[in-house]
């Protein structure tokens, strides 16, 4: 309304339409009674909760006055790959003729725009420009605003001298504007869909989990692979499709997710078994490391009996290094053209130097596909030097095939080597044999669905 401040009961109205949606956070005191995600914090007392609310732990993070060029070119960037300069340039109208109308609408959604567009430029978080989103949904009002004026204006111009020019012009608009998008969808979607069907394997880090099976083929394997009545510490990135799998499928519920990850401390004092779902630097001595599926377990004392489901290899090389087994999960790629594995070490005296792993796909002609090198075993986390002899300390690695790949039969195999000072590297030789690759059985990979 023109003066919202009309009337003390006009205004009343005004204030509830404004503070209603506000009401929606009473739906998180009924779920923390309810024990439900999201979250494993559950405030007692009004400041806990305004504190909550607040998101007080990352109010700090939020510095739009450092740097602010920068972040501010950097938002315009992203908003301008993500709606295309068709979409920037009708967005712009759509400013424009909210301004020429006087719409009290812009009165809102300007402020709102530049509050939400600087807040999150200047939120200092790893991959902030997700923040960007409730800013891009108000810009896209404005590009409803110019689509608007475009088609007004034709209509108005030509259709009042002649109506059938002012139709034909309008449908001419519309099929325009339809094409824009339609080349959009044409350029990306090819990616897109790749990215679904396929989406790669899992890094260390965890925190992109929304290309293809990636998300639900860490959570299957998580779940699947700790012991009963665990404790997965997490960030929100792995939290989430283990509390689906959880609430939504009813997969172990037995297991506490806890978030964030850095109270993983406080997840080992509870004397239950504890697993991390990502790489923590600086997470060393005095724990003892092993990934156990795609998670780390840490504990006090070190593993020494080989996992059950593990199949066994038996090979060694020199210093006593030995793969003692490896597990294949879900080998008929039903999540993905991606193969993970678990891969089992054992050191039988303490090896002198520390040692890296590399993981490699050969084709059946001897030609290499793919690599991924571990700098140290579980995950990069646990050098070979803190290992104690008949310790069993496993590694988790996801080996992506590519649409370009043609079905056939493929090799997997492992070579542990140490790095030089002169910045190269010298492999360990196999005992008693000439070599220094250990094949792991061949992998047949079905035509693409």
């Amino acid at each position: 309304a023109p003066r919202p401040w009309r009337g003390w009961r006009h205004a009343g109205k005004v204030a509830f339409l404004l503070a209603a949606p506000l009401l929606l956070y009473l739906w998180l005191p009924v779920g923390a009674a309810r024990g439900l995600p999201p979250g494993t914090w559950r405030p007692t007392t009004v400041a806990q909760w305004v504190a909550y609310l607040k998101d007080a732990g990352y109010l700090g993070s939020i510095r739009v006055w450092v740097g602010l060029w920068p972040k501010l070119a950097t938002y315009a960037r992203t908003l301008l790959a993500q709606f295309t300069p068709y979409g920037l340039i009708l967005g712009l109208l759509g400013i424009v003729r909210q301004a020429k109308k006087g719409s009290p609408l812009l009165v809102f959604l300007g402020p709102g725009f530049l509050l939400q567009a600087m807040l999150s430029a200047g939120y200092e978080v790893p991959r902030h420009w997700v923040f960007f989103l409730p800013s891009f949904v108000l810009f896209a009002l404005w590009i409803g605003e110019g689509l608007s004026w475009v088609f007004a204006a034709i209509q108005t111009e030509i259709a009042a001298r002649r109506q059938v020019a002012g139709y034909t012009a309008m449908g001419l608009s519309l099929a325009l504007a339809l094409l824009l998008v339609a080349l959009t969808l044409q350029r990306n979607y090819p990616s897109l869909r790749g990215d679904h069907l396929d989406g790669g394997g899992l890094d260390i880090w965890r925190q992109d989990l929304k290309g293809g099976y990636l998300a639900e083929r860490f959570a299957l394997n998580a779940l699947d692979s700790v012991a009963p009545d665990s404790v997965i510490v997490a960030d929100w990135e792995q939290a989430t499709p283990l509390w689906y799998f959880q609430q939504v499928e009813g997969r172990r519920p037995d297991v506490t997710v806890i978030y964030p990850i850095h109270r993983w401390p406080e997840a080992l004092v509870t004397g239950r078994p504890c697993y991390v779902a990502r790489i923590v630097p600086g997470l060393g001595d005095p724990y003892h490391l092993t990934a156990t599926g795609p998670l780390v377990r840490v504990a006090q004392e070190p593993a020494f009996e080989p996992p059950a489901d593990m199949t066994p290899a038996g090979i060694r090389w020199q210093d006593g290094v030995e793969l003692v087994g490896y597990r294949y999960y879900q080998t008929d790629f039903s999540t993905g053209y991606v193969l993970p594995l678990s891969l089992y070490f054992r050191a039988e005296k303490p090896p002198g130097e520390d040692y890296s792993l590399s993981l490699r796909l050969w084709t059946e002609d001897g030609v290499q596909l793919w690599a991924q090198d571990r700098q140290n075993p579980a995950l990069g986390m646990y050098p070979t030097t803190r290992w104690v002899p008949g310790e069993i300390v496993g590694d988790y690695f996801e080996v992506p095939f590519p649409r370009s790949l043609p079905a056939g039969r493929y090799h997997l195999g492992i070579i542990v080597y140490a790095t030089t000072g002169e910045g190269g590297w010298r492999n360990l030789s196999l005992e008693g044999e000439q070599g220094d690759v250990v094949y792991l059985p061949p992998i047949d990979v079905p035509p693409r669905r």
